[in-house]
């Protein structure tokens, strides 16, 4: 069975000094998060999408972490087709907006230049960065927290 952890996670890229997180938060990442808060293990729906905006950068991160998934056997569909959707955005997109208010996170200035929060629920996890760079450290993240 592939599940998912779902949580909220703030990260900075190789964050060392950040605080650590409680040992049951732990969800034992590289790089450690500075923040971490666990959620209940979800099984995967029938399938994975994985959605990136129209940006280089991001769709690079996007076809590696979906390359990623379907080498592990995990199925990986386009649009409506998908149970599980994973979300690329950017900071200035509407979605990525929407997804901190509605987790009642910020994303702080040391952020922007690395730093990605991703967040999950039952149905998909988006990431949310300021920067390509932190497109790029948090499809690493996702790919960690899915386990087959």
């Amino acid at each position: 069975m592939i599940v998912a952890r779902r949580l909220a996670i703030a990260f900075i890229a190789l964050a060392a000094s950040g605080a650590p997180s409680r040992a049951a938060d732990d969800p034992r990442l590289i790089p450690k998060p500075r923040e971490a808060t666990a959620g209940d293990l979800v099984p995967l729906a029938k399938s994975v999408a994985v959605v990136s905006a129209n940006n280089d950068d991001d769709r690079f991160a996007a076809k590696d972490l979906t390359e990623t998934l379907k080498a592990r056997g995990i199925r990986v569909a386009a649009g409506a087709d998908a149970g599980f959707r994973i979300s690329l955005l950017r900071l200035d997109a509407p979605g990525a907006r929407r997804t901190l208010e509605a987790s009642s996170l910020s994303f702080t200035d040391d952020m922007k230049a690395e730093g990605y929060l991703l967040v999950t629920t039952r149905d998909g996890a988006v990431i949310v960065a300021g920067s390509s760079a932190g497109i790029f450290y948090g499809a690493p993240t996702v790919k960690q927290l899915i386990r087959t």
